[in-house]
């Protein structure tokens, strides 16, 4: 059974366990963000940001 949670060693979500593991992250994002100025961010895809929200890119937001 694969384990689905935070790992601090990964700094974020997971499923998987030891060495076999495959980042996560919500297909919807509801929360205003903002990629600042000189950061890089990047999401799988397809991602949808909820109707109200905002994500602002002054830097560089890849989705794949």
């Amino acid at each position: 059974m694969a384990y689905i949670g935070n790992s601090p060693e990964n700094d974020g979500p997971y499923v998987g366990s030891g060495d076999e593991y495959i980042r996560t992250n919500s297909n919807q994002i509801n929360q205003n963000l903002t990629i600042p100025l000189n950061m890089n961010g990047s999401s799988v895809g397809p991602i949808t940001v909820g109707n109200t929200y905002t994500v602002t890119v002054n830097g560089v937001w890849t989705i794949i």
